[in-house]
């Protein structure tokens, strides 16, 4: 949903979305007659919320200018099982199976703005930047699958109940903009990107692995 309100100087503009998405799968994963890993399930649901607030200029000013608040909520929670003899000699019928469930919550805050000038008719300068602080929240529970007679040799079971990531960033690029012509319109841009803090769902002990920001 979208809303905008002509102030004449400038534009205010506020955009919010809601989206849900589930999927589930299970794929024979050893690609074998064979019961090496029959079993490779995977569940998810995810719900997310995004809200941005914007105030643009009117344009056609020499200067032109933007700046916005936008904030992201997303919540993810999944399953999966793994289920197999993983080629080792087991009684008929039986199985090695471990299953791991997740709860993710992932929240974001931004403010942002950017600069442009016309210097000449041929030359406009931009500048932006962006402020992003992320907050990461998640649990895992790890545990043999029932129905099978043991756990994945090596495969970590146990809970890590609640652990929490905090980062912030600050990013930013930089526009030169070239106009010799009508027809023709060359630019040059540098910048610093950021992409949010994660973590490794093969969890190994109590410690899962962060994936660093």
């Amino acid at each position: 949903g979208q809303v905008d309100y002509d102030f004449g100087f400038a534009t205010l503009t506020g955009i919010s979305g809601y989206r849900t998405w589930k999927s589930s799968d299970n794929n024979d994963a050893d690609i074998l007659p064979l019961n090496i890993l029959d079993v490779n399930t995977g569940f998810s649901k995810l719900r997310q919320i995004s809200n941005e607030l914007r105030l643009d200029s009117a344009g056609g000013d020499a200067l032109e200018w933007s700046v916005g608040l936008f904030h992201f909520d997303v919540d993810n929670r999944s399953s999966n099982t793994q289920a197999g003899t993983l080629g080792v000699a087991l009684p008929p019928g039986a199985t090695l199976g471990s299953t791991r469930d997740t709860d993710t919550q992932n929240s974001s805050l931004a403010a942002y703005g950017q600069l442009g000038y016309q210097l000449t008719d041929w030359l406009k300068l931009s500048a932006s930047g962006r402020y992003t602080a992320d907050k990461m929240n998640f649990s895992i529970s790890q545990y043999q699958t029932p129905g099978t007679i043991g756990n994945f040799p090596g495969r970590y079971i146990g809970k890590v109940p609640h652990y929490r990531v905090a980062t912030n960033n600050f990013s930013w690029r930089l526009i030169a903009q070239v106009e010799p012509t009508e027809d023709v319109m060359v630019f040059g841009s540098v910048a610093r990107g950021y992409k949010g803090p994660a973590y490794d769902q093969q969890i190994v002990s109590t410690t899962p692995v962060i994936v660093q920001p």
